[in-house]
């Protein structure tokens, strides 16, 4: 008899595995098929028994019943004692944390912390972009209030613009906090012997893997994304 019943239990279990199989591959075919050329990264359960998430290649969460017949992009939010609890953001956040966690920050501009080191964040920039040179004309502040900033170049107009030119050379300069001060004041950057355009395509490939849209992106060690443009007094808020 419980020979029966465990041969059951794991005839059950195969089956349930085969379905389950069955359910991703069509949520694969069909989200390839409607998104043209975004690939699906991963196929997770969700509080909500009959809707699945699906992580998808441009940094996006979509959410897609098991019967594959609706689609639903945006934010899942979970009502929970104290109030609304946004569990798209948390998991971006997460996956945000691992890849950023995971930068080489040799390949960063870095403004250090003066003294005591409280906080580091990580932001998007884009040396055509006049919040990001306002963003920047704080970062003496932001550094006095013990946050290291780590810069990533995402030239909104892609690697190969005349932005991502510029970006480049700062990114090969000797000095590059200097050059990209430089740069952000409208200053002729010089061209130096090597290319750092592989950086430059590298970083603002993780910037659309991480979902960024538009520029200063700034992100904390935890993935969290603080937003756009922020004040000192406001980032530092924000870390707190």
């Amino acid at each position: 008899m419980i020979k029966k019943a465990a041969t059951f239990i794991v005839f059950t279990m195969v089956i349930n595995v085969a379905r389950s199989d069955e359910m991703e591959d069509r949520i694969s075919v069909m989200l390839t098929e409607v998104t043209k050329g975004v690939d699906v990264v991963r196929i997770a359960e969700t509080p909500i028994s009959n809707i699945m998430k699906v992580e998808l290649s441009n940094g996006n969460f979509v959410y897609v019943t098991r019967d594959v017949q609706f689609v639903f992009p945006g934010q899942l939010l979970q009502h929970r004692a104290g109030g609304l609890v946004n569990l798209t953001e948390r998991d971006l956040a997460a996956k945000r944390k691992v890849e950023l966690n995971s930068v080489d920050l040799t390949q960063t501009i870095t403004f250090k912390a003066r003294n005591e080191e409280k906080s580091e964040i990580y932001v998007f920039t884009d040396i055509s972009c006049g919040y990001c040179k306002k963003f920047h004309r704080q970062i003496d502040e932001i550094n006095k209030a013990g946050i290291t900033v780590h810069y990533l170049a995402f030239p909104r107009a892609g690697s190969q613009s005349a932005a991502g030119e510029i970006m480049s050379r700062v990114w090969c300069a000797k000095n590059r906090q200097v050059a990209l001060t430089s740069a952000k004041r409208g200053r002729e950057i010089s061209r130096y012997s090597g290319s750092c355009e592989n950086q430059i395509n590298q970083q603002h490939e993780l910037g659309l893997v991480l979902g960024v849209k538009g520029t200063p992106g700034i992100y904390d060690s935890e993935g969290r994304h603080l937003g756009g443009y922020l004040t000192s007094m406001q980032l530092s808020e924000q870390l707190d």
